[in-house]
């Protein structure tokens, strides 16, 4: 089956040498030949909705790892924007443009969370999972939805919880092997499941 995989730092394996990632664990372990991962350190919900509707025909499975409501996207070109609230924007302006580009998306940070809504972008990420999960099942598609954060919508998400046997440090978060591991065997086994069905 080909298997597209999308979401945060969070399903990247942001920490992880890539052969632990979420990707590369479905094709080695989960022993499927074709996998997409789009995950992405930073990926806000809009951007992980835009990605996988530019990859809705393409794919058998849709693993996707919904994130946190305060994460905002652009996209410029060829490069993503990605804003968070909590920490300032950096982009490596050397890389692409120049320092306009880097000057223009501090600017732009500062405005968006001076009026940035936590009511208002929930329910944006509330749409925007729904819409993309009905999307793909129109289509036809196994659509395996979770999330890092509690969803008001119509279709049920898994929300992974661990604790800090699962995190790479007491003041990171983000998963270890044991912890990314789990959660592959956990989507692994849903993607089972619905298989049968």
């Amino acid at each position: 089956m080909k298997i597209y995989i999308d979401g945060c730092s969070l399903t990247y394996g942001q920490g992880l040498p890539r052969e632990h990632s979420m990707g590369r664990l479905f094709q080695t372990v989960g022993l499927h030949e074709t996998v997409m991962d789009m995950s992405r350190p930073g990926k806000s919900n809009s951007a992980i909705a835009h990605d996988t509707w530019n990859n809705k025909s393409d794919f058998d499975v849709y693993i996707l790892g919904f994130t946190y409501s305060n994460r905002i996207y652009l996209k410029y070109r060829e490069l993503n924007l990605d804003f968070h609230s909590l920490s300032t924007f950096s982009v490596d302006y050397q890389l692409y443009y120049d320092s306009i580009i880097e000057n223009a998306c501090t600017n732009l940070h500062k405005q968006i969370y001076t009026l940035y809504d936590n009511e208002f972008y929930d329910n944006q990420s509330d749409i925007l999972v729904d819409t993309t999960i009905c999307k793909l099942l129109s289509r036809g598609k196994i659509v395996i939805p979770f999330s890092w954060q509690k969803r008001n919508t119509d279709y049920e998400l898994l929300y992974p919880v661990y604790g800090p046997e699962y995190r790479l440090s007491k003041n990171d978060y983000h998963l270890n092997e044991k912890g990314m591991r789990h959660l592959f065997d956990t989507l692994q086994l849903k993607l089972l499941e619905k298989r049968n069905v």
